[in-house]
């Protein structure tokens, strides 16, 4: 029997610290038919990452798709699968006595046919094509094929833009990883094509160095993430394919007849390419017969490109030793899309043998020209997703930044409990010295920066009523003594189902090569009460008054990290003068009207740090 090298990567957004930096530095280079590559070096940050979150297994489980495909043995019908709840996309949901064996698997399985995919992407002349392998084919299309919706409307899209101007440091010249791709929509989410179109237009500076910067937009992206990653190894020593029924193709088959694609990168210039054959013991294979299959690899150290499989097929024969006889070795391919437009190869896709996923070739008879090196770049592997999806994201935290250079911030979220001490920290993998000497809009100058983290992203599982027993510590680094300062002008928690927003105040005038940590410790205001006011405090219904007739307010609050103080604010829709009490640490106030109109009586509780709450009581004073 032989052994199997099967890995699966396991990161869990909750658990693993994605601002961990992706110091990529990828060069693009141009092939000779003028298509872009990159050359991508990992740092050893990246490698060592890399190799925590790498776990080793046998077996992968049939999903509910996959067993439906194993039942109709579907090579590209739809048919019933038209949408998958998450349950039945989940490897989790079938138990390990279903684990799929290499011979009960469907003979072929395409899932571009299905409705969830995207379409044949063109990164133009950019070095995005990771952000297109991660970005708009895998994430897309589990995403559509998990909600139901379709790929071809481009609000179902998600742009590589969003990833690609994170990740390149303003230069369209770089490339980047599959794994700092994945890392940006774990910590920011992933935003639609309609929302941020991509062009690979080189006269507009916006389209490779823009980051979409609105509340409205970080809040909407946050929606989606990569939730748990999945990698696959085959191919290397002790684990050689030696036919299209091999137990070592047998992971990932069974993810892709789940309904899921695989990101990898090879060395793109190395491959060598020929046309499917004929195999004239079957028909089944006739349509492809004549379109474009890599046979091998030539190990001449080429420069890297990304790409997607989107399914595979046992029945075409690649004669990969000239000799016109079929061999078991040479039966079976991967399909893969690549992200250079529908001209080429085959309307975009091409094939590769699952021969050439081998370290060592396993066909007889081999041509000394066939210098057979694996199909993967350094520690490579198949990597594909089971993100997490939210129809909404009802708390957050919510910052807004002022700077020349976003590549000199670093931002790291900490939820502290006051009980216990338990810390939970999201490290941003945005805001981590990336996007070059830009600022937050990818031009010169200063300007606001706006972002939302998902409080989940903090500490998962976290609940409205919970947000209360934590301090929330928003820690900005700016690590360059150069005069420009980064300034916090906004740090707010806010709790969309409680209608509650907790802020701090207490903003630095700025930090030049130096940290701030500001503390956001809830305050709850558990009851505010005035005279003749049955109104619940924000309610539009009105207490009344008379002028010269004294009111009476009380309010009670807990939370903050220090000993509480109220002040009250009085204002009235027409121009008068505010009213503002003095700080006290009690939460009762005398007002006595001298004018007639409409009021509103603010309580503000506040504690040293900056930390306020307020609630709202609206008055109708009269002669």
């Amino acid at each position: 029997m032989k052994r199997k090298f099967i890995t699966f990567i396991l990161v869990l957004s909750m658990a693993v610290p994605f601002g961990i930096p992706f110091e990529v530095k990828a060069e693009t280079t141009v092939d000779e038919e003028g298509h872009v590559l990159t050359d991508i070096v990992k740092t050893e940050e990246d490698l060592e990452w890399e190799r925590e979150n790498i776990i080793f297994d046998e077996d992968l489980e049939l999903n509910e798709l996959g067993k439906e495909r194993v039942l109709e043995d579907s090579i590209s019908n739809e048919g019933s699968i038209k949408r998958l709840s998450k349950a039945k996309v989940s490897t989790n949901s079938i138990a390990s006595t279903t684990a799929a064996q290499s011979t009960t698997l469907p003979s072929a399985v395409d899932n571009s046919t299905l409705s969830a995919f995207p379409g044949i992407g063109d990164q133009g002349t950019f070095g995005s094509c990771t952000s297109f392998a991660s970005t708009y084919y895998n994430m897309t299309h589990v995403v559509n094929l998990i909600t139901g919706r379709s790929g071809k409307d481009l609000n179902n899209v998600f742009s590589p833009k969003w990833t690609y101007n994170a990740v390149n440091n303003g230069d369209y010249t770089k490339g980047s990883s599959i794994g700092s791709n994945f890392a940006i929509i774990s910590s920011v989410g992933a935003l639609s094509w309609s929302d941020f179109p991509y062009s690979s237009d080189t006269t507009n500076p916006s389209n490779y160095r823009e980051w979409e910067n609105s509340f409205t937009s970080a809040l909407k992206a946050q929606r989606y993430s990569t939730g748990v990653m999945h990698g696959i190894t085959v191919g290397g020593t002790g684990a050689y394919i030696t036919n299209n029924k091999d137990s070592d193709l047998t992971a990932i088959k069974t993810a892709l007849s789940n309904g899921y694609l695989l990101n990898f990168d090879t060395r793109m210039d190395e491959l060598k390419f020929t046309t499917v054959k004929n195999d004239t013991s079957t028909s089944v294979d006739n349509a492809y017969v004549g379109q474009q299959i890599c046979e091998w690899r030539n190990g001449t150290q080429g420069s890297n490109h990304a790409l997607t499989v989107v399914g595979y097929n046992d029945n075409l024969w690649t004669d990969i030793n000239g000799d016109g006889v079929v061999q078991a070795a040479e039966k079976g391919a991967l399909k893969i899309a690549n992200s250079w437009g529908t001209d080429y190869k085959n309307d975009g896709f091409f094939w590769i043998a699952y021969d050439a996923l081998n370290g060592v070739s396993q066909v007889q008879n081999l041509p000394a020209e066939c210098s057979k090196h694996r199909q993967f770049s350094d520690g490579g592997s198949y990597i594909w997703i089971e993100p997490e999806i939210k129809d909404s994201v009802k708390t957050y935290a919510k910052f807004t930044l002022r700077g020349a250079y976003r590549n000199q911030v670093k931002v790291v979220i900490t939820a502290t409990n006051k009980t216990t001490g338990s810390s939970y920290s999201y490290y941003s993998a945005l805001l981590n010295n990336n996007g070059g000497e830009f600022n937050f809009n990818g031009e010169s100058g200063e300007c606001y920066g706006y972002f939302v983290v998902d409080l989940d992203k903090v500490k998962y599982g976290i609940t409205p009523s919970e947000i209360k027993d934590y301090n929330w510590t928003l820690k900005v680094t700016d690590n360059k003594a150069d005069g420009n300062p980064t300034k916090v002008v906004l740090y707010q928690i806010v709790d969309e189902v409680n209608n509650r927003t907790y802020s701090n105040a207490a903003y630095p005038s700025g930090i030049d090569k130096s940290t701030i940590e500001l503390i956001n410790s809830p305050i709850i205001i558990n009851s505010y009460t005035g005279t003749n006011s049955n109104a619940a405090p924000n309610n539009t219904v009105k207490g009344v008054g008379k002028v010269g007739q004294a009111l009476r307010f009380n309010a009670t609050a807990s939370g903050g990290n220090s000993a509480l103080k109220y002040q009250y604010n009085i204002t009235c829709r027409s121009p008068r003068p505010e009213i503002n009490s003095a700080e006290s640490s009690v939460g009762s106030y005398t007002w006595t009207p001298t004018e007639a109109g409409i009021y509103s009586v603010n309580v503000i509780a506040k504690d040293t740090s900056g930390n306020t709450q307020r609630e709202t009581l609206y008055y109708t004073i009269t002669q």
